[in-house]
């Protein structure tokens, strides 16, 4: 079966781990196609009843903005701001903090995040199977459609397609064998 197409990046998952933006920001010349099962992007945050994320801030901040860190999250908790300020506040949660906002907020801010000529979002849409060669992935099936990749990050929160791929995937061998592992040595 041969590929219809070929991408730079496959993003797997649209969840909090990967926010379009932090998976593709760095990637402004590459082809990103984002692949996600659910109708929506957010994964957890935009699908249940979860309207928090930990893990932004090492103490109490004087604005939503004072992350830890600089880049993708500042910029998807400023669209939020943007879309609804009052509604977009770090909370403390027992001795940490929390950001709390509304899931309406966050998914849209993703999907200003995706709306570069570079990414194609691909929604209601799951990996099925992969191909490989050695230990790197180099094509994934949708449907019945085969797509060949240059690099796969997996952000799907269970490790799907690392799983399809096989435990030797998981590591490269310079790791494994920091590690302690030997056997690929």
């Amino acid at each position: 079966m041969s590929s219809a197409k070929s991408i730079d990046i496959a993003v797997i998952g649209a969840g909090p781990a990967a926010s379009p933006r932090q998976s593709a920001g760095g990637f402004h010349r590459r082809n990103v196609l984002l692949i996600e099962s659910a109708p929506r992007l957010g994964g957890s945050v935009t699908a249940a009843m979860h309207r928090a994320l930990c893990g932004l801030y090492s103490q109490a901040p004087q604005s939503p903005l004072d992350t830890l860190n600089a880049g993708s999250q500042r910029e998807v908790i400023a669209q939020m701001l943007e879309l609804d300020p009052a509604s977009v506040l770090p909370k403390p949660l027992g001795r940490t903090w929390v950001l709390e906002f509304p899931a309406a907020a966050y998914e849209a801010a993703l999907l200003k995040g995706c709306d570069k000529p570079n990414i194609q979002r691909m929604m209601n849409t799951r990996v099925t199977n992969i191909r490989r060669k050695t230990t790197g992935i180099t094509a994934i099936q949708i449907e019945s459609q085969w797509i060949e990749i240059k690099t796969v990050i997996d952000c799907t929160g269970s490790g799907a397609v690392m799983q399809m791929a096989g435990e030797d995937t998981m590591q490269p061998p310079d790791s494994q064998r920091m590690l302690g592992d030997t056997r690929s040595a």
